[in-house]
């Protein structure tokens, strides 16, 4: 699985993270979102005002769990009084009301119409919404609360659970996310509630996030923002008041495979997240690969200010020099002319004038990116057990590697036996295509419209010798298996294989070094005849194609070791995969540039 990290705000990284999920199976990725919660803007700015800012902001907080949501429940959100439905409508809610009592009567209306709920589902958020106003009256708030003009019922939902867990947001949005049946994937930069502010080029301080959203002024530009606590400058650190003391958030950017700088709103929405003590060294020591989304236009917090100056402002926080700069070639002219050594990426990712990035495109940028020297083969060699089949798969999975198997475009060389990859292709594959497969150290041939197996070459036979010496030794007795038309003897099962080989080495010293043993699967063993492995075949292989060796790319889960190995070792090109979901993204990523490759062919 790829995991993916994305710094952003509230809807900024909306498309983004729809992208990944319009070009990847969803199973196949994992995506973290990072922001902070120092949101201080209409609903919200009411709801910290009055708790006496003691709370976070929680509206990004909620947008992002809508988006995942919707990216994770996109069929069920299409059904009428679905629970998935239900819920996106609520927490996406918004009310107008002249008073307390008519706001909570709309908003019970509301959840009672929701045919989806359980009546628990329905019982904790009357909860929720009855709290949030006991407390308020509590704390004194309710002279914020005289009238409600568009007010987020969401908001009200995780301001009340946060008042009730210790005023933490952090522990709100594990709550929340658990009740909304997503996984907890939005990560708060620290859990301290702190206050965002702005100091512009002349001086002047601006005390409101949601001014500095607007600001709007390209001759007296906001030059720093700034935190504070209890009317102080405070820095946090990563983490910081977190459940977990931000472990979480350091373990998904060193874990990553891909971190992303959104777009946004850069002083008000992605600098506050950028300025936390330690961010810097944590994601500048994670060997993913970097990407930042520059603006399409110039928003209000940075009027007047062009590509240049955002890559300096943001690199006063973050080193960006292992970063991609991904732009727009639709983007406003102030963003175009980048002065940077870093690469720059530019692709058709958004529409003229529009303030959003087209998702979809953007993310096949990145990903071409990513996967840039695996893409420009001709021949493609994969893997099968553990590369595009998983044995162990559970029902979610082995529709990938079904998937897998009908879409990758190559041959299979694969050290399984024959008759169990004919078994497999048989009941799974649902495509007409012929597929080349090579089984068995890739010593026997077979393919998906004849399945009739064969054996390539006689001399790949093991001597009886040894499968009689074999058998000789009581530890081997039923344990042993002649395969691939004699080519292979498999021993299994052996839970500490790495005792047995030395045992089988001792074995094979008589015959002076004519085999290799291998270990292959989870419990076996195998013994080939040197010159038979899969480096040598695949070496025979792309003769009989008519390949040269550079045009040709293996794709394994076990390049740098077990039976894969040999490939790499007789300087074929490799690509590791950790798993099949992972093959699922490179078969996609291959079959989207050949499709283009194509198209632009025919044009």
């Amino acid at each position: 699985m790829y995991r993916i990290v994305i710094f952003g705000g509230g809807s900024g990284t909306e498309e983004l993270q729809k992208g990944f999920y319009q070009v990847c199976n969803k199973d196949t990725i994992r995506i973290d979102v990072i922001i902070n919660a120092y949101d201080n803007g209409l609903s919200t700015g009411l709801c910290r005002k009055c708790f006496d800012n003691l709370i976070l902001g929680p509206s990004d907080l909620r947008k992002n769990h809508l988006i995942s949501l919707e990216n994770e429940y996109s069929k069920e959100l299409n059904v009428s009084g679905s629970r998935e439905r239900d819920l996106y409508e609520l927490f996406s809610a918004r009310i107008s009301a002249s008073s307390k009592e008519e706001f909570i009567s709309i908003a019970k209306e509301q959840i009672d119409r929701c045919i989806g709920l359980s009546v628990k589902d329905a019982f904790f958020l009357y909860e929720l919404l009855d709290y949030f106003f006991y407390a308020v009256e509590e704390r004194k708030g309710k002279n914020f609360l005289n009238s409600f003009d568009d007010f987020s019922l969401g908001n009200v939902f995780y301001t009340a659970c946060a008042v009730q867990n210790d005023y933490s947001l952090d522990k709100a949005g594990r709550i929340l996310s658990a009740f909304l049946g997503i996984e907890d994937r939005v990560h708060l930069i620290s859990n301290v509630s702190l206050l965002l502010h702005a100091e512009t080029d002349s001086g002047m301080i601006i005390d409101d996030e949601g001014t500095i959203v607007e600001w709007n002024n390209s001759t007296d530009k906001i030059k720093r923002v700034f935190l504070t606590r209890d009317g102080q400058e405070y820095i946090p650190k990563v983490g910081e008041n977190c459940e977990d003391y931000g472990n979480s958030i350091r373990s998904v950017i060193e874990n990553a495979d891909i971190i992303i700088l959104g777009s946004g709103t850069q002083w008000s929405s992605l600098i506050p997240t950028y300025m936390h003590i330690g961010l810097q060294s944590i994601i500048t020591n994670s060997n993913a690969k970097k990407y930042m989304i520059m603006n399409l236009v110039q928003d209000g917090d940075m009027y007047g200010v062009g590509g240049n100056d955002i890559l300096s402002i943001v690199s006063y926080y973050l080193d960006l020099n292992d970063f991609a700069i991904m732009l727009s070639s639709n983007s406003s002219s102030c963003f175009k002319e980048l002065h940077t050594s870093n690469r720059v990426i530019e692709g058709n990712f958004s529409v003229l004038g529009e303030k959003k990035h087209k998702g979809r495109d953007l993310v096949v940028g990145i990903l071409k990116d990513y996967f840039r020297d695996i893409l420009g083969f001709n021949h493609y060699v994969f893997d099968f057990d553990g590369t595009l089949w998983d044995k162990h798969a559970c029902t979610k999975e082995k529709d990938i590697a079904i998937e897998n198997i009908d879409n990758y475009e190559g041959i299979v060389l694969s050290g399984n036996r024959d008759n169990y990859l004919m078994e497999i292709f048989q009941k799974n594959g649902r495509t007409k295509k012929r597929k080349q497969i090579y089984s068995d150290y890739g010593n026997v041939y077979f393919d998906t419209l004849r399945y009739e197996s064969k054996l390539i070459d006689r001399n790949s036979c093991i001597s009886s010798s040894i499968y009689k010496k074999l058998q000789g030794d009581k530890e081997y007795i039923g344990k042993m298996k002649l395969r691939g038309y004699g080519s292979i003897i498999t021993l299994k099962p052996f839970i500490n294989r790495a005792i047995e080989v030395k045992r089988i080495d001792e074995f094979l010293r008589e015959f002076k070094g004519l085999y290799e043993v291998y270990l292959a699967g989870d419990t076996s063993i195998d013994i080939i005849k040197k010159g038979y492995g899969k480096g040598e075949t695949l070496q025979t292989i792309i003769l009989k194609e008519g390949w040269e060796k550079k045009e040709v790319l293996f794709i394994g889960n076990e390049v740098t070791e077990g039976n894969d190995k040999s490939i790499r070792d007789k300087g074929f090109e490799t690509f590791q995969v950790r798993d099949i979901q992972e093959t699922n993204v490179v078969i996609r990523m291959i079959n989207l540039v050949n499709q283009r490759n194509i198209s632009k062919a025919k044009q």
